[in-house]
């Protein structure tokens, strides 16, 4: 299998099949689809302790994100005396459609969103309520806004995205997550 450092020069994985898109409807799905996408390769059993599992409860999830495109799975690694099985992202990050999205499909982008930014406050929440502080930095803002300015907005959490989306796994880093949504306040 490539290093996951080689998938950043593939092209998104375009979520357009109402299938994908029930798969990352289901929280569990979605969060080992964002720790894979984040982390890069990992065993089962790293999965499994990142997200606080037992490596038997996360088989029939990564084999069902196997099967729809949103994960791969490479060559297994030995460890001690078993193999075990390795899964990776096949490019950087996931996108959704926009333009030729039918109303089910924007629905489901909807939900995920939903649930990721739902799962973004409780994980927030268990970090700032736990012993010691805070290391999370939010905020949240509305203003009037320019097509100019908006677009100006869009690219800077682009921007900042791709910065959290470039980091690798190594000594004195900690996994860390982004989730905004920039977004009309009234229709």
């Amino acid at each position: 299998m490539p290093s996951p450092s080689s998938f950043s020069d593939r092209p998104a994985v375009l979520v357009a099949d109402l299938a994908q898109l029930d798969m990352l409807r289901s929280r569990a799905r979605g969060r080992v689809t964002d720790l894979v996408y984040a982390a890069g390769e990992l065993t089962v059993s790293e999965i499994a302790e990142a997200l606080d599992q037992k490596p038997t409860a996360m088989y029939r999830h990564l084999d069902a994100l196997v099967g729809c495109g949103l994960l791969i799975e490479g060559e297994p690694v030995r460890t001690g005396k078993t193999l075990a099985r390795v899964f990776a992202a096949p490019a950087k990050r996931i996108e959704f459609p926009r333009e030729e999205a039918s109303a089910e499909e924007r629905s489901a982008v909807a939900d995920i969103l939903d649930s990721q930014l739902r799962l973004a406050g409780k994980e927030a929440r268990a970090d700032i309520e736990a012993p010691g502080g805070s290391s999370v930095r939010s905020g949240s803002g509305i203003g009037w806004l320019t097509e100019k300015e908006r677009v100006r907005v869009a690219k800077l959490l682009a921007e900042a995205l791709a910065i959290v989306e470039g980091g690798q796994r190594g000594e004195g880093k900690s996994l860390c997550g982004v989730t905004y949504a920039l977004r009309p306040v009234s229709r």
